[in-house]
């Protein structure tokens, strides 16, 4: 524990001291906030158009001083890379000045890491003491990608201990809050997701042009749905995940290295750069032409509202629905197979050692709470197992959850919460996520026909068809159980991002990428995008104090608070000197 705390001062003290010596590259006066209201592929034609102030040194600028100026708030940073990345947009400029050519697809475009990504000369702790003050030799096969298509990586980013959680703490960096505070309290007490947390949030406040994050059973989309930004999950083995880390433990499932970003053409050309190079295992490039689709061709999307372990939560289904019957296309909801069997299987592949390999470098450090349920249920006697499913079945009329709980040694109830984004992981399907709307009590509330099964209509969206799951995750989520409140509450997540996962099957990413852009084109403006956290989140110069009790609790998000625009919405005002978030 001695050991834990020491590490965590030294890094939090150097990441504080980079802060305060930032305004030594930034200057004094406050940039326009254009620059960082651009996407990445924006940026990149702003440049190559000569256009008057746009330059990859500036362009940085903006980027990074929105970062520092959300970090006292949502503590999203780990390493700081600023120097190397002025030194890099300086370089940028003065080749394009002398030459009239950009460097690549990303030339100038300012872009955060997922800490996982090695950077030569900076640590890749992923927030383990034990892996901590122990340099990269070389970059990870992406960063070089990135930097030799004139992309510039300025910091690396929060992530959840072991890499397994929906939310985003560890004992070294502390924790990654949710961009959207509380309606109730003005505080940021709900999580960002994991794993890609960090980045999630960072890009949700417009402080990073462009990231790239890593999914395993859902850590490129969860943080995706719940900070309201895009987020791409490739088919495994498309992009290299040389230097990204290690999968302790989950050597049987390839994970997915993947954009994250604020619009589908962002997505677009990360993967256009990405695909088929270097120590890809799925060497195929991106192929031109299958993301396009006929002018006025009728499409049919399929959907399903239940995944077995819980019923859809209401006003989902018809968000969707009704923007894509009005461009022209076809919906049509049917049943999936048994997904519980893509649960036991990737439960069988990761915790065949009891998750002994995964958390062995967590070493002296104290384990965050949100892991003890997570790596339980592989230790429990099988005897205690076998009980529990007999009193799921018996005595709760649960077989749903009592099935899952014998054969898969379920790790605990996010399990079956994560089966929507698990099940891809195991079919090694391409995965796209797209924020849609924002919770709506009004809208958003359970009602008896919900809870009865029956279909049911308010006139706007329609609740799901009878499709239901576990009763006992259905009523932990919607009614409280065994004394915990209910996790789904409406009106304390008014005003939170709620996305939707687009899946294509093996292989076909690029037809995946163009039916991405269809919906997201059909569902029009709705408050997303590159400068969308200018119009709804604030923050003040006061730090808002992160509860991080509240954020360990609940994977709930918050609201935004509608205020009138203020001078800060209007610049980017300098920092003042960072103060440590208390855990």
């Amino acid at each position: 524990m001695g050991r834990t705390k020491d590490i965590s001062r030294q890094k939090r003290a150097q990441r504080e001291a980079a802060i305060k010596t930032a305004k030594d590259f930034t200057g004094n006066s406050p940039p326009s906030i254009e620059y960082t209201q651009a996407s990445a592929v924006e940026i990149v034609n702003h440049i190559r158009n000569g256009d008057q102030g746009w330059t990859a040194t500036r362009v940085l600028d903006a980027y990074l001083r929105r970062a520092l100026a959300v970090q006292d708030h949502i503590n999203f940073m780990t390493e700081p890379l600023f120097e190397s990345a002025f030194k890099d947009a300086k370089m940028l400029d003065e080749e394009f000045a002398a030459t009239g050519r950009l460097r690549g697809p990303l030339h100038g475009v300012p872009i955060s890491l997922k800490d996982l990504f090695h950077v030569k000369g900076v640590d890749a702790s992923i927030g383990y003491s034990l892996w901590a003050n122990k340099p990269s030799h070389a970059d990870a096969d992406v960063v070089k990608l990135i930097r030799e298509a004139g992309g510039i990586p300025f910091v690396k980013t929060n992530v959840p201990q072991t890499l397994i959680s929906f939310e985003c703490s560890n004992p070294v960096f502390g924790t990654t809050a949710n961009p959207y505070p509380s309606p109730s309290t003005g505080k940021r007490i709900f999580t960002s997701g994991g794993s890609s947390g960090g980045e999630a949030a960072l890009l949700a406040c417009d402080g990073s042009a462009l990231g790239l994050g890593s999914d395993l059973g859902g850590s490129l989309r969860i943080p995706a749905h719940f900070c309201g930004i895009y987020s791409f999950k490739p088919t495994p083995g498309r992009i290299s995940t040389r230097g990204s880390g290690p999968s302790l433990g989950f050597e049987s499932l390839v994970v997915s290295i993947g954009p994250m970003a604020r619009s589908v053409a962002d997505l677009k050309v990360t993967c256009e750069l990405l695909f088929g190079k270097l120590d890809s295992k799925l060497p195929i490039p991106y192929r031109p032409g299958l993301d396009t689709f006929d002018s006025g061709r009728k499409l049919k999307f399929g959907y399903y509202l239940s995944g077995m372990f819980r019923g859809m939560a209401p006003g989902i289904s018809t968000m969707m629905n009704q923007p894509l019957r009005a461009a022209g296309h076809e919906c049509v909801e049917f049943r999936p197979p048994k997904i519980s069997d893509a649960l036991r299987i990737f439960i069988g592949l990761t915790a065949a050692d009891g998750y002994r390999a995964l958390t062995k470098p967590i070493g002296p450090d104290p384990k965050e709470s949100f892991l003890f349920l997570v790596t339980l249920g592989p230790r429990l006697p099988g005897f205690l197992r076998s009980s529990a499913a007999w009193l799921a079945k018996t005595v709760m009329h649960d077989p749903i959850f009592a099935e899952a709980f014998r054969n898969s040694k379920i790790r605990s109830t996010l399990s079956p919460l994560a089966i929507s984004t698990i099940v891809f992981n195991v079919t090694s399907s391409p995965v796209g996520v797209i924020p849609v709307t924002r919770v709506d009590p009004s809208l958003d509330h359970i009602t008896e026909e919900w809870k009865s099964g029956a279909i049911a209509s308010d006139g706007t969206r329609t609740y799901p068809s009878g499709r239901r799951g576990s009763k006992i995750l259905e009523k932990t989520l919607y009614e409280g159980f065994l004394g915990d409140p209910k996790r789904y509450d409406p009106v304390a997540m008014a005003g939170l991002p709620v996305g939707i996962q687009i899946v294509g099957r093996w292989n076909e990413d690029e037809k995946l990428m163009g039916l991405m852009k269809i919906v997201d084109d059909a569902l029009g403006e709705r408050g997303f995008g590159p400068g969308s956290s200018f119009k709804g989140l604030q923050f003040p110069e006061v730090p808002i104090k992160l509860d991080t009790k509240g954020i360990k609790k609940t994977n709930r998000v918050g609201k935004t608070k509608k205020t009138k625009e203020t001078k800060e919405t209007k610049e980017i005002k300098e920092t003042k000197e960072t103060k440590e978030t208390k855990e």
